[in-house]
């Protein structure tokens, strides 16, 4: 399913989201992940990186000497809560998963299933070109494009070797990397370089809705209307699934609903 990806959400969230085409950005150091965005630093490439913030300034020669010092000796502020906090609120984020069936998935961010997954298509490569190549595509697109979350034991940079804040292992793209025990969450992220809030997408993105096997029989009624409306209205063809248990398996998986 890499052409797609899934939003998990409560059940009362989903006719929100399905309704007035919007979903929620946080900035990451609100995550439940203490590690999230969360970079540090060591010796190799300090001095680059110092050199290189420094060349930026314009002083002469002497008071970059006294700046370096300064700087190396306070460089352990670009490891501090309070720093990543700062640099957090530069962005916010939208989080999906790779799949609609994952069971800790459900019970950690559908309310122990009593919540929906809606699935979202990629954009077309054009779609996706047009928008990346718009100047304010990070901050109020409404196409979703999303990135592959990386996992990894080692903690992102600040720097690389080279002093470099910009590449992709660091900068942005620690907003990408995470500890290898959330791998099975199998997530991709929407980035917004805004602050945080309700950003409107297109609901054409939209291809399924699945609820959750908890979900009230009333509840997934009214959800399933919201999406014959939005079919109704502008031509689509969302469709709406209910999840079930496998008889033989512990594995989920759905019918028409």
């Amino acid at each position: 399913m890499k052409d797609h990806f899934f939003k998990y959400m409560s059940s009362e969230v989903s006719k929100i989201v399905l309704t007035n085409s919007t979903l929620r950005y946080t900035h990451p150091d609100k995550f439940n992940d203490p590690f999230d965005f969360y970079p540090t630093s060591n010796k190799i490439g300090a001095n680059k990186f110092i050199k290189r913030v420094l060349s930026e300034q314009a002083s002469d020669k002497k008071t970059k000497k006294a700046n370096f010092k300064t700087i190396l000796n306070q460089s352990h502020i670009l490891r501090s809560i309070a720093f990543r906090n700062i640099t957090a609120k530069m962005f916010c984020v939208t989080c999906f998963s790779r799949t609609p069936f994952s069971l800790p998935m459900w019970a950690h961010y559908a309310n122990n299933h009593d919540g929906c997954v809606i699935e979202f298509r990629q954009v077309s490569e054009i779609e996706a070109e047009k928008a990346i190549q718009t100047s304010s595509f990070m901050q109020d697109s409404f196409y979703l494009v999303p990135f592959d979350v990386t996992y990894t034991d080692e903690r992102p940079l600040v720097y690389d070797e080279n002093g470099l804040t910009n590449t992709t292992s660091n900068g942005f793209y620690s907003a990408l990397i995470k500890a290898k025990s959330w791998e099975y969450e199998q997530e991709v992220r929407v980035i917004k370089t805004t602050r945080s809030g309700d950003f409107p997408f297109n609901t054409a993105q939209i291809k399924a809705v699945y609820i959750g096997m908890k979900v009230p029989n009333k509840t997934a009624l009214e959800i399933s209307a919201i999406t014959k409306e939005i079919n109704k209205n502008l031509g689509l063809s969302i469709k709406t699934h209910k999840v079930v248990m496998e008889h033989n398996t512990f594995k989920l998986t759905s019918v028409r609903f």
